[in-house]
């Protein structure tokens, strides 16, 4: 009877008479006499001869082979088609249907028989696998309808209703492993959320340029289904000893590796992100026995491991705040915890810097200090006042000024990125150019921060770890973009660096390859709009870097001398015409008697 039989229609039955008929739900046997007496008599309704049929014995003993099966994941696909507003079931009607067929139906079938054997993990990544498909599904009918390349709003979808029931059982497994923890800890590791996305990606096969899109489509669904989730699942208990502890190294993982590349805008990640870090964090943390320690372990280890994350924190700072004192006054009656503590006074702290008033600054990294400063400095659109913010603090806090000049740099990489009003970019460069004065007033070392090679090195780690891949790839176009117009009294000194000749080489080189490699420079958003902003054209920024260098080049005669052989290193494949200048100074040079080896290429 198989192949007489579409497996289609008997996957549609096992959908749609459950679902109509709540009978059917319930009762148990089978009917075993000729399925034909059951379908016709006078005393028959439509209800009664499809439940005769759903309880047939052959028809039962069909539904079981694997490809008639109506699988967990092909009844999600099938009820996030339904469209509650042509929906026969009411709302409520629809929500008790649905509980049935998680919790009664799937949730205790095996594998075997298409569901979950008892798993409330096996469950949720089914259905998150299930939300996604049918999410880029609609994605990709609603381009085809509207040309929108925005997510859509799945209004018309059951999609609402599925969540809910995700929201449930993730909500019964933080019951479970409240009970007991390190329950959560799977004995490979991992987290059950985030893996789903990793092991999406490892099955995606597509030429590269397909890869990236399919890529930023599946990090967009899944973080709108991750915040959806009580923001407690981002972190992990496990007891240790008579102590427990939160775990949020997968978190961290995530956020360095897929956040920090696809899902960043200007700097830090979007607040609603950030936001569910840190409720959860508050949430996670009443499980144990200090909460404050707990929540002081895991910001340490952001700090440490995960800066991205801080970073955010300071930027949203003013909007998180008073979500956050309120949240911590539902747990405790003490005060916030001393690592937000600490973050509600370096705020206050840049408040009254920028008011004029100078004080010690509270104990936090110098890198946070100087992002609260310049967070602040561009809420209140005052990046002018950077200059004078820059030199009220201590002159020996270097590292202080460099960060503030790293997030003035990825602040133009955005702005070139990311084209808005002209004046956005006339202000960012305003904004390099008054650090590196400041810098340059007190003899400070700030080139080395263009320099790939020197990510190892601990001032510029951090720093570099909160960078996108896109953004270290750009930083000599932010260098481009603004050394060479600077002022030439300032320019005299910036030239003055040992290493400024090398620098300047290397990050011209670095453009090239970008050029010849036919990666975009800049990738406008909107390419309408490349034409009326100040983005520099990628030839156009070539040849300001040739110009500039040729121009340079016979004012650095003692670091073509002193640095020889790394010159004649980074020199390899730039263009001729450098090439023959470098070569030409060192000739002066040798005329001079300041060197008597043989050229530098």
């Amino acid at each position: 009877m198989e192949q007489f039989v579409p497996s289609g229609f008997v996957q549609k039955l096992q959908y749609v008479i459950p679902r109509l008929i709540p009978k059917s739900r319930r009762e148990h046997g089978e009917v075993v006499e000729s399925t034909w007496n059951n379908l016709v008599g006078l005393n028959l309704n439509w209800s009664a001869t499809a439940l005769s049929v759903f309880k047939h014995r052959a028809f039962k003993e069909l539904a079981q082979i694997k490809h008639f099966q109506l699988t967990f994941y092909g009844w999600l696909m099938s009820e996030l088609e339904t469209q509650p507003h042509r929906d026969l079931l009411s709302d409520i009607d629809r929500q008790e249907y649905q509980h049935w067929a998680c919790y009664q139906h799937y949730l205790p079938s095996p594998p075997t028989a298409g569901g979950c054997g008892g798993d409330l993990v096996t469950a949720c990544r089914i259905i998150i696998n299930a939300l996604m498909d049918f999410n880029k599904r609609a994605k990709v009918q609603n381009f085809k309808e509207s040309g929108c390349t925005e997510l859509p709003s799945f209004n018309r979808s059951s999609y609402e209703n599925i969540i809910c029931r995700l929201q449930e059982m993730v909500f019964d497994l933080e019951r479970v492993w409240a009970k007991a923890p390190g329950k959560n800890l799977s004995p490979e590791g991992g987290h059950f959320l985030l893996d789903v996305f990793w092991d999406r990606q490892a099955k995606v096969e597509l030429p590269k340029l397909s890869e990236q899109l399919e890529h930023q489509i599946e990090l967009q669904l899944f973080i709108r289904i991750l915040l959806a989730l009580p923001p407690g699942v981002l972190f992990r208990t496990r007891k240790d000893g008579l102590k427990t502890t939160l775990e949020c190294e997968e978190f961290f993982h995530f956020t360095n590796g897929e956040l920090r590349n696809g899902y960043s805008k200007e700097l830090v990640l979007p607040f609603d992100v950030t936001l569910h870090f840190f409720r959860g964090l508050l949430n996670a943390s009443v499980s144990c026995e200090e909460p404050s320690g707990a929540i002081a372990g895991i910001l340490s280890d952001s700090k440490a491991h995960c800066p991205l994350l801080m970073l955010s924190a300071t930027c949203w700072w003013t909007r998180l705040e008073p979500v956050l004192s309120t949240q911590w006054k539902l747990f405790s009656d003490a005060s916030l915890p001393r690592e937000l503590q600490k973050m509600v006074d370096s705020q206050c702290w840049a408040n009254r810097l920028l008011l004029g008033k100078l004080e010690s600054p509270p104990l936090c990294p110098p890198w946070v200090l100087g992002a609260f400063v310049y967070f602040t400095l561009r809420r209140g659109n005052d990046l002018n006042m950077l200059q004078t913010a820059a030199r009220e603090i201590c002159a020996e806090n270097e590292v202080f000024q460099v960060s503030v000049l790293y997030l003035s740099l990825m602040d133009l990489v955005s702005s070139l990125l990311q084209p808005k009003e002209t004046s956005d970019i006339t202000v960012t460069l305003k904004a390099c150019t008054d650090v590196v004065m400041v810098l340059e007033e007190q003899n400070k070392s700030w080139l080395n921060i263009f320099l790939m090679a020197n990510k190892g090195h601990k001032s510029h780690q951090i720093l570099f770890s909160m960078m996108s891949d896109l953004e270290v790839k750009l930083l000599p176009v932010a260098f481009y973009s603004f050394i060479p117009a600077l002022d030439p009294k300032l320019l005299s000194s910036v030239i003055k660096h040992p290493d400024f000749l090398f620098v300047a080489i290397t990050l011209y080189s670095a453009i090239v390859k970008l050029f010849l490699d036919g990666e975009n420079i800049i990738s406008a958003s909107d390419q309408c709009d490349l034409q009326n902003s100040k983005q520099p054209d990628p030839l156009e920024l070539l040849t300001i870097g040739r110009q500039f260098l040729l121009r340079i080049i016979p004012r650095c005669s003692g670091q073509i001398i002193s640095q020889r052989n790394k010159l004649q290193a980074v020199c390899k494949d730039i263009d001729p015409e450098l090439k023959a200048s470098l070569d030409h100074q060192l000739q002066l040079c040798i005329g001079d008697g300041l060197y008597s080896e043989s050229t530098l290429l």
